[in-house]
């Protein structure tokens, strides 16, 4: 897939490396994922794509609390619900959440991550998302 990027379509480079992560994050090999997530969120950012940029801080919200970084997992949730506000996103918000729920889970918080998942899945319902994975 690599060898059919074209050289200035960066949102489309973007787009391989945050597919790129993603694969890595299915594969447990976070730090990878780190790594293609951050690449895929600076050529989103740089092209402009603000709504795929702040998509992609929920997944790298995962990568960091999989790699024990809670708080600057939690930075990021925070960041994305902001954003979501501005935005007028629910779906942002949605996915916010769901990374809160991951921090909270990686904290041992089960009672936090039973609250975060309620809220995810009350803002699902309440833009009529069908599937919640």
């Amino acid at each position: 897939m690599a060898g059919r990027l074209i050289a200035g379509r960066t949102l489309d480079m973007a787009f391989y490396h945050w597919l790129c992560g993603l694969h890595q994050i299915m594969g447990d090999d976070f730090g990878q994922a780190a790594s293609s997530i951050e690449t895929a969120l600076r050529l989103a950012q740089d092209s402009g794509a603000l709504i795929h940029a702040a998509a992609m801080k929920c997944d790298m919200a995962w990568v960091y609390a999989n790699r024990g970084d809670t708080a600057g997992a939690a930075r990021l949730a925070n960041e994305l619900r902001r954003t979501a506000g501005e935005m007028h996103s629910p779906t942002l918000e949605y996915l916010s959440w769901l990374a809160e729920a991951e921090i909270a889970r990686k904290r041992g918080d089960i009672g936090g991550c039973v609250a975060a998942l309620r809220r995810n899945l009350e803002i699902g319902c309440a833009i009529n998302l069908k599937n919640h994975t």
